[in-house]
């Protein structure tokens, strides 16, 4: 019997509670099964969600099947968005249709947008910038180019049923909505080295009651004007062979938030025929603070 073997669980608690909470999850719980114990333990993580408003963690303490873990994992530490890495978004017909692959073309000018693996004119998004808490799974080697006019492209999220797809029932989900939580979004953005560029990014926080329309083809938004809270970046110019980041958590807003709206937008400002116009990376809609 190893010395470590011989503490107490409520020392180990004590111990975890220092470490981060991907740490826990992805490496602590790993060691032994009396470490998996401990990294599942209420009496851990009730101190890493004590963000949660109390009539959420009452309830969520009478569900035994649902872990404090899978709690924070779920809500802080997963990306909310659907085809982060921009699969099968080029053909502009793809807004008749519904967004099976999250993403909805809205705005096809110029040559419209083009996934490229890896992008062209600048250096693929280096992973080492992505912070280590809370990174994402997936490696972001691709990057969304827009055209010589502007592109736009939209995903909206139920978060409703985002939250119910992590274990919540919707009346705890709806609690847990209605009491504000932070909800952050970030995308990275560039431009080439030989080709100043443009971008903007909205996001739209709302009941999720109003219909979308399927294609805009203008850069005003009518469901906007229905929405709880929005926020605009404003006109955004690329850094030539560059990444930047783009980020905003939303705090303090009303209740009754169910749905994100996200609309990323883009062009060059040379007017070149091809794919000179800015590009994104890396889009994450997640709760919490902004992790940079």
């Amino acid at each position: 019997m190893s010395e470590i073997d011989c503490l107490p669980n409520a020392i180990l608690v004590a111990i975890f509670d220092l470490v981060p909470p991907l740490e826990v999850i992805n490496t602590c719980c790993l060691v032994s099964k009396r470490f998996l114990d401990v990294s599942l333990s209420p009496d851990l993580w009730r101190n890493k969600v004590n963000d949660l408003p109390q009539v959420l963690t009452d309830r969520l303490e009478a569900r035994s099947q649902l872990s404090y873990a899978k709690i924070w994992y779920g809500l802080y530490n997963t990306n909310m968005l659907s085809n982060a890495n921009w699969g099968n978004i080029t053909d502009h017909r793809n807004w008749l249709m519904p967004p099976a692959n999250g993403w909805r073309v809205t705005l096809h000018g110029g040559h419209g947008w083009q996934p490229e693996y890896p992008p062209a004119g600048l250096d693929p998004l280096n992973v080492d910038m992505l912070p280590r808490m809370g990174a994402p799974r997936t490696r972001f080697t691709g990057a969304l180019a827009s055209s010589y006019q502007w592109c736009e492209v939209m995903q909206p999220v139920n978060i409703l049923l985002e939250l119910r797809r992590r274990g919540m029932e919707t009346e705890e989900a709806e609690q847990y909505l209605d009491s504000g939580p932070e909800i952050t979004f970030a995308v990275w953005y560039g431009g080439r080295f030989d080709c100043p560029s443009m971008a903007e990014v909205v996001v739209v926080l709302d009941d999720g009651t109003d219909v979308l329309p399927p294609y805009t083809g203008r850069r005003e938004f009518p469901w906007a004007r229905s929405a709880i809270t929005h926020w605009k970046s404003g006109s955004l110019t690329t850094q030539p062979g560059n990444w930047k980041l783009s980020c905003h958590t939303f705090k303090g807003y009303s209740a009754g938030v169910r749905r994100a709206i996200l609309v990323l937008r883009g062009k060059d400002d040379r007017f070149w025929a091809g794919h000179y116009g800015s590009k994104f990376s890396a889009p994450e809609l997640y709760f919490g603070k902004c992790r940079w």
